[in-house]
């Protein structure tokens, strides 16, 4: 990865610098389990695609043995389940497209 500054520089001048970056070896260690997913197409202000927002998310559904169980849901939430968030994403579009790729893949759907 490139890391560019032009900070207190004069604008003819720019230096970059190469570093390593990797994921930590527990990185996947406490995965959370997401069955909700709600992706939107973002626009700059000229109207051009910028990326994408993508929210993860869990809906715990309810437990309803019987005609009680379903009045007494109804009657508590009005059918109303929450989602809890477990993730709130924007990503460039390189970014969206890379995953793509990335699930593609791992999916077996490239090929």
């Amino acid at each position: 990865m490139k890391l560019c500054q032009n900070g207190n520089m004069s604008e003819n001048e720019n230096h970059e610098i190469n570093v390593q970056v990797g994921w930590p070896l527990d990185a996947g260690a406490n995965p959370s389990v997401v069955n909700q997913i709600a992706v939107n197409s973002l626009e700059d202000p000229q109207g051009r695609r910028s990326g994408y927002g993508l929210l993860l998310g869990y809906m715990a559904p309810p437990a309803l043995i019987n005609e009680q169980d379903i009045a007494r849901f109804r009657k508590e939430t009005g059918d109303f389940i929450p989602i809890t968030v477990h993730a709130e994403l924007f990503l460039p579009t390189a970014a969206a497209e890379d995953l793509w790729e990335h699930l593609g893949n791992v999916l077996g759907k490239n090929g």
